[in-house]
């Protein structure tokens, strides 16, 4: 849906792009060739803001609680992202619904939990390159201004 400035900031505000961390699970019967699977999803929003202790910190207590420490879990990075239409002042959100628990087989990555793997997970999840992230984009006419959020989703394996 293409929004003025106006709406944007509108739209920005709800809580679902300003609380900055929301957390949810979901379990399901199968998922990906696995029955009996729980995907647990963070989202944390004010991306120009964060820095990697203030995703690591939440995500080490988190996981934690939710997976055995040491154990191996697959986790997933992806971003909510503003995009600005190259002609005209007009703006989109891409991905607004990313809490919904997916996986990017692309960009998934296996770990081993422990405090030191979040803390490098959490460095990967802020070194993006907007142009890398402008890819899905290249032959439209918008671009992205700016990662809204990013949201990591886990499960054990």
């Amino acid at each position: 849906m293409r929004l003025t400035r106006s709406q944007l900031q509108h739209v920005l505000q709800a809580p679902f792009f300003s609380t900055p961390v929301g957390h949810n699970s979901v379990e399901y019967t199968l998922f990906r060739g696995r029955t009996a699977v729980t995907v647990h999803t963070v989202r944390f929003n004010q991306v120009e803001t964060l820095s990697v202790q203030d995703i690591a910190n939440p995500l080490i207590a988190l996981l934690e609680t939710w997976f055995i420490p040491h154990s191996t879990v697959l986790g997933s990075i992806q971003y909510d992202l503003l995009l600005c239409h190259t002609l005209e002042e007009s703006y989109y959100v891409w991905r607004a619904n990313s809490n919904q628990n997916t996986f990017d087989e692309a960009e998934e990555i296996t770990f081993l939990l422990n405090p030191v793997n979040i803390f490098r997970l959490a460095q990967r999840a802020l070194s993006f390159n907007v142009t890398r992230l402008n890819v899905n984009f290249k032959h439209s006419k918008v671009n992205v201004h700016r990662p809204l959020a990013v949201v990591f989703s886990f499960m054990q394996i």
